[in-house]
């Protein structure tokens, strides 16, 4: 049969059907000359989407598979790369670009020509873009499978720079998600009342070869930075950014011992000293604000 193409502002679907056909399933198609024009745009996504039609459309990316996430830990270029396809997205709000040229990219974006070449090439490397003759087409960063997606909504796009400190925030996030499962985990084949989870946390337990106790002693920023394969400083400032940004809360802990007129001299085993107190500080604690994890229970991630 030949192809029926059905033209809206923002959508295109391409679909070997004849005219009744179409009439049947999409009973508010008008019709003038060969061109079809489509009343609720909404429903006939949704329709589009459930026969597998080829479509092309205005896009918001709101979510990012969690594969593509986690591959990002110690690697700059390809989370560089990833923000540029977001944030392409965002200004551009297509996933094709017509007659493509990498100036075309960098007005759009905003982003010096050079580091489009670079980014794009790793994006084509990585299997997220490809050309085709000549348009430049982004491919999907989204799981059909709900549960294997991380919400990124949160994600700022003010700059292409605040889009990478989102992407790096995120992976905060998967750091203390990991945490947070593994604490999950123990309490739960220790003191859960239903055997069915005791069973099942206990298995958890082998998998992960976590112990029977669990000993919270934060998440330092030299940690941060070895997962996150850059420099304390930078490590330090992507962590302020999540803070700041609402994403995650960030817990100090400070302890301190009374030692009466110290006077700041160094004492061993202690950190700092003031004019009557000596202290430690202990690494960091956080809390996940933003709702990145679409699946009920955070999972077990494997850090590398």
């Amino acid at each position: 049969m030949p192809k029926t193409r059905i033209y809206t502002n923002n959508l295109l679907i391409l679909w070997r059907k004849n005219d009744m056909a179409l009439k049947e399933q999409f009973p508010y198609l008008n019709r003038k000359g060969s061109k079809y024009t489509i009343t609720p745009i909404v429903s006939v996504a949704k329709s589009a989407v459930h026969w597998g039609f080829l479509f092309f459309m205005n896009i918001m990316v709101k979510n990012l598979r969690y594969n593509i996430a986690n591959s990002l830990f110690r690697d700059k270029a390809s989370l560089k790369a990833i923000a540029l396809l977001l944030y392409f997205y965002h200004k551009h709000n297509k996933n094709v670009l017509k007659n493509w040229s990498v100036n075309k990219v960098a007005d759009i974006t905003g982003v010096h020509a050079y580091t489009i070449k670079k980014r794009i090439n790793t994006l084509i490397r990585l299997g997220f873009a490809k050309i085709e003759g000549s348009s430049l087409v982004f491919l999907s960063v989204v799981s059909k499978h709900k549960d294997r997606n991380i919400n990124i909504t949160d994600i700022c796009y003010d700059t292409i720079k605040d889009v990478e400190k989102s992407l790096y925030a995120i992976l905060l996030c998967i750091i203390q998600s990991h945490k947070d499962f593994c604490k999950r985990t123990i309490l739960q084949a220790r003191e859960a009342r239903q055997i069915s989870v005791v069973k099942k946390a206990r298995a958890l337990k082998r998998k992960y070869g976590y112990g029977d106790s669990y000993n919270e002693k934060g998440l330092s920023y030299k940690r941060i930075a070895r997962n996150f394969g850059v420099s304390l400083k930078t490590a330090f400032n992507y962590v302020r950014y999540a803070v700041e940004k609402g994403i995650v809360a960030l817990q100090s802990h400070f302890h301190s011992t009374l030692m009466p007129k110290v006077g700041g001299y160094p004492v061993p085993g202690y950190m700092f000293t003031t004019h009557n107190f000596a202290y430690n500080v202990t690494s960091n604690t956080y809390t996940i604000i933003s709702k990145i994890f679409n699946n009920k229970e955070n999972r077990a991630i494997p850090l590398r």
